[in-house]
C-alpha cells in the first residue's frame, strides 16, 4: 500500500535538508554522535518514533530523514532494515531529538529573527536553484510548487532554523580557549620528516614453489567462489512510474469552511500572556553593562547596542513572548518590572540579557482574520492531497484488478519503461527514468519480488514518486567456472606460498632485531641485499618508492633508532628510523590550525550544552514501533 503520507500532499522532510547548512557543521555532526543518554526511557504512542517534550516525531517524515541520510551510504546499498541492524537509525533519531533540544531552547529563550535577516536567508536557500535569467521571486515560486510548500510555511521553517542557528552561536561563541601552544606542537608534528634505513625483501626471491595440485585447487575454488567468482542475480522488468506532484488541482476554498475551522479549532490559536519587549544579548559583561548605562544617561537601547557593538548587535525591538514558553531566568527578571523602563544586565545561558518591558499583553485568541490565510493554506494542501490519494486508491484498484500498464497509462499519465538485467549492487546502472535518490528504494524494491509473485502494486519513492513493478524475467545467481578461472587461481596459490615463505623469514630477522641478535647490516651481508636509505618522508603527501601509503604509520610509529617490519608491493621490508628534522614555524598555517582547534573547542562545548538539555528536556522513543518499521520478525 502507498504510505499514509500522500495525503499531506507535501514533502514534509524535505526542508531540513536544505537548511541543515545554517545550523553549522557542529549541528550536523550531532547525527553520527553517540545516542547514548539522548535515546530515553518512556513511551510513546500511534504513528510517533519519539516525543520531545511534547514534540513529536513522526514515523514517516523520520523514514524519509532515514532514507535520506542513507544516501551517503549509496555505494553500499545499505537498506533502512540494515542500519537499523548497524545502529544507524538510533544514531540519526539521536541527532533529530538534540535538534528539537536546540529549537526548543531558542524558542524558550524568546530567540527572534529580523525581517531583513530572514529575507537573506530565505534567498541564500532559493538561489541555488535559479535557472538563467530567472528572477529569484520566479525561482521561489517555482521552488515552493516543486516541493508542495506554502509560502508561509516555508518562511516558518526558516525562522525556526535560523533561531536555532542563533542560540548555538551564543553558545560556541564564549567557548574560546587559548590553544596557541597546541597548534604550535601540532604543526610541528604534522610538518616533521623522517629519514630511515630499510631492506626490502621480494616475494619473487621463492621461486623453488611446488605447484598446486588439482584438488588444491578445487578446495580453494570451493572457499572462493562465493566472494570472487560469483556472477549476481539480474533481474528485468517493466515499470509504471507516476509523479503526484505533476497532477494540477484546483482547490477553491469557502469562507464558511474557514471560519468552521477556526472554531473547531479555536483552542489552538490562543494565545497566553505575552511581555513585549526591546532585547540586546552580548556574551560580554563588560559591553552589557556599558549598554546599560549608556540607556541610564539617557540614549536608546537600540542606539546603544549599535554604538557599541555596530552591525553585529543583536538587537529586536518590539517582540511579543509569551512568559510561559520564555526562560526562567527572564520571566524572573521582568517580574514587576514598569514600563518602558529598562532592566539592569543579567545572565542565561545565552549570554548577557539589557531588556526593556514595553507593553504586557494579556491572554487572547488569535483573529479569525490573522489566521485566515494559515487555515486556506492547511485545507488546501489536505484537500488536494485527499484526491491525490483517491486518485491513487484508484489507480491502485484498478492495477488489482488486472488491467494492463498500457491501459491504466491513458488515465493516469503513468511514465511506461524497462529495466534490463539490473543487480543488487547496480553495476550496470543506467537508468535516467529513475532518480539517483530512489535508486537505493527501487532495487530493494525489484529484489523483494519473488518469481511466483512476479507484480507489484504501488510503492512511494524517496522522491514522492509512486511506482509499479511488474517482474518479466530472472537469471539466478551463478558462478564462473572452475576451468575458466583454473589458471588464475594456480598463479594465486603460487603467489600466496611465496608470500607466506617471505614473511616467515622476515619476522625471523625482525625478532632478531628486537632482541639485539643482528642489525640491519648484518642481515644485508647474510642475505646479500643492499641497504636503501629514504630521506624526508613527510606525514602526507606523496611518498618515495617502493614505500607506500600503507607504510607511513610505522614510518611515524617506530621511535629513533627502532626498527619495525612493512608491507611493499609484492615484498616486505625491515625499517629503522635513522633520523628526524624539524620545520621552521610557519605563522600563517599555525593561525589555520589555530583556528581550528578553536572550531574543535567550541563543538565540544555544543555536545556538552547538549548532553546539559538531555538532562533538562523530556525526550521518549516508541521503540517497539521501530521495532515493527525497520526489523520485522522474518515470516517463515
Amino acid at each position: 500500500m502507498v504510505m499514509q503520507a500522500l495525503r499531506s500532499g507535501a514533502d514534509s522532510g524535505f526542508l531540513k535538508y536544505i537548511l541543515l547548512g545554517l545550523l553549522g557543521a557542529a549541528v550536523i555532526g550531532l547525527a553520527l554522535q553517540d545516542s547514548q543518554g539522548v535515546l530515553g526511557g518512556g513511551s510513546v504512542g500511534g504513528n510517533d518514533v519519539a516525543s520531545v517534550n511534547g514534540e513529536t516525531i513522526g514515523l514517516q517524515e523520520f523514514h524519509r530523514t532515514i532514507q535520506r541520510s542513507l544516501q551517503q551510504y549509496q555505494q553500499f546499498n545499505i537498506t533502512p532494515q540494515q542500519a537499523y541492524k548497524l545502529g544507524l537509525v538510533n544514531e540519526v533519531l539521536s541527532g533529530e531529538i538534540r535538534r528539537i533540544f536546540l529549537q526548543q531552547e531558542a524558542r524558550n529563550a524568546g530567540i527572534a529573527i529580523g525581517e531583513k535577516e530572514l529575507q537573506q536567508r530565505v534567498a541564500q536557500v532559493v538561489k541555488p536553484y535559479a535557472q538563467d535569467n530567472q528572477s529569484l521571486q520566479d525561482t521561489f515560486e517555482q521552488f515552493l510548487r516543486l516541493r508542495g510548500y506554502s509560502e508561509q510555511s516555508f518562511i516558518a521553517d526558516v525562522r525556526k532554523e535560523v533561531s536555532t542557528q542563533i542560540i548555538t552561536d551564543s553558545i560556541t561563541s564564549a567557548f574560546l580557549p587559548e590553544t596557541d601552544l597546541l597548534a604550535r606542537d601540532l604543526y610541528l608534528f604534522q610538518n616533521h620528516t623522517r629519514t630511515i634505513k630499510m631492506i626490502s625483501f621480494p616475494h619473487a626471491d621463492f621461486t623453488t614453489i611446488e605447484p598446486a595440485t588439482e584438488t588444491q585447487l578445487q578446495n580453494l575454488y570451493e572457499a572462493q567462489k562465493n566472494t570472487q567468482f560469483t556472477i549476481p542475480e539480474k533481474r528485468s522488468a517493466q515499470i509504471a512510474l507516476f509523479d503526484p506532484n505533476a497532477i494540477e488541482i484546483d482547490v477553491v476554498i469557502d469562507p464558511e469552511d474557514v471560519a468552521r475551522r477556526y472554531e473547531e479549532n479555536k483552542e489552538s490559536y490562543k494565545v497566553g500572556e505575552q511581555f513585549v519587549i526591546n532585547q540586546t544579548i552580548t556574551q560580554d559583561e563588560a559591553q552589557a553593562n556599558s549598554i546599560y548605562e549608556s540607556t541610564q544617561a539617557g540614549a536608546t537601547l537600540k542606539d546603544a547596542s549599535v554604538k557599541l557593538l555596530g552591525e553585529e548587535a543583536k538587537y529586536i525591538e518590539n517582540i511579543p513572548f509569551q512568559t510561559q514558553a520564555m526562560l526562567p531566568v527572564m520571566v524572573e527578571a521582568l517580574a514587576g518590572r514598569e514600563i518602558s523602563k529598562i532592566i539592569p544586565p543579567f545572565k542565561s545561558t545565552l549570554g548577557y540579557h539589557i531588556i526593556q518591558l514595553n507593553e504586557i499583553l494579556p491572554p487572547s485568541y488569535k483573529s479569525l482574520g490573522q489566521v485566515t490565510t494559515q487555515i486556506e493554506t492547511e485545507l488546501k494542501a489536505e484537500r488536494s492531497g485527499d484526491q491525490v490519494y483517491e486518485l491513487i486508491q484508484q489507480l491502485e484498484e484498478r492495477l488489482q484488478d488486472g488491467e494492463s500498464y498500457e491501459q491504466l497509462a491513458k488515465d493516469f499519465s503513468l511514465k511506461l519503461f524497462t529495466i534490463e538485467g539490473a543487480d543488487r549492487l547496480a553495476e550496470n546502472w543506467n537508468n535516467e527514468n529513475i532518480k539517483p535518490e530512489d535508486k537505493n528504494d527501487f532495487l530493494e524494491i525489484l529484489f523483494s519480488l519473488s518469481e511466483e509473485e512476479e507484480f507489484l502494486s504501488l510503492e512511494e519513492l524517496t522522491s514522492g514518486h509512486i511506482i509499479s513493478v511488474n517482474l518479466t524475467d530472472v537469471t539466478a545467481e551463478s558462478y564462473q567456472d572452475f576451468g575458466t578461472v583454473k589458471t588464475q587461481l594456480s598463479e594465486q596459490y603460487l603467489q600466496d606460498q611465496r608470500e607466506q615463505e617471505n614473511r616467515q623469514r622476515v619476522q625471523k630477522y625482525q625478532a632478531e632485531l628486537s632482541t639485539g641478535g643482528s642489525t640491519l647490516e648484518s642481515i644485508a651481508v647474510e642475505q646479500k641485499k643492499e641497504i636503501t636509505t629514504i630521506a624526508n618522508i613527510s606525514l602526507a603527501g606523496p611518498i618515495a618508492a617502493p614505500l607506500t601509503d600503507a607504510a607511513r604509520p610505522s614510518v611515524f610509529q617506530t621511535g629513533l633508532g627502532e626498527h619495525d617490519l612493512v608491507v611493499l608491493d609484492d615484498a616486505y621490508a625491515l625499517i629503522q628510523v635513522s633520523d628526524y628534522s624539524l620545520p621552521e614555524n610557519n605563522e600563517e598555517q599555525v593561525a589555520t590550525l589555530h583556528t581550528t582547534l578553536q572550531a574543535e573547542a567550541q563543538d565540544e562545548a555544543l555536545l556538552l550544552y547538549l548532553k546539559h538539555l538531555s538532562s533538562q528536556y523530556s525526550a521518549q522513543v516508541n521503540q517497539p514501533l521501530l521495532e515493527r518499521a525497520y526489523n520485522p520478525p522474518e515470516t517463515p
